[in-house]
């Protein structure tokens, strides 16, 4: 599996590793993170590196569709590191018409301390 449980302190969140990833591995990871949260009755926490990886319009629609039906009952909070230029415009239209509160960090510590304090 791509998506892996990792833990912070007291806290387990589910780490999706993407630096230098293309559009198709992008997607099978999306997926096997929606794979690893189903079964779950509480919500989750995210982190997603993503430095280096690809962003084309075949994930966004993968990723809209998995919002949909998993992530969005799923998901507690989501923190991704290594968004710059365009995908922060990405990030921001996503979070503008799925009604979502992704935050972007610059590093995975930063992410992990907001992922910490909104549990």
């Amino acid at each position: 599996m791509l998506a892996k449980w990792k833990q912070y302190q007291d806290m387990d969140y589910i780490y999706l590793d993407c630096r230098g990833l293309k559009e198709t591995e992008m997607i099978t990871i999306l997926e096997d993170a929606a794979e690893i949260m189903k079964p779950k009755s509480e919500q989750v926490f995210v982190l997603a590196n993503v430095t280096g990886a690809v962003i084309a319009p075949e994930f966004m629609e993968r990723f809209k569709a998995l919002t949909a039906e998993v992530y969005k009952e799923k998901v507690a909070r989501t923190a991704i590191v290594g968004v710059d230029g365009m995908k922060s415009v990405i990030i921001k239209t996503y979070n503008f018409i799925m009604g979502r509160d992704v935050h972007t960090f610059a590093s995975e510590e930063e992410a992990l301390a907001y992922l910490y304090s909104n549990r």
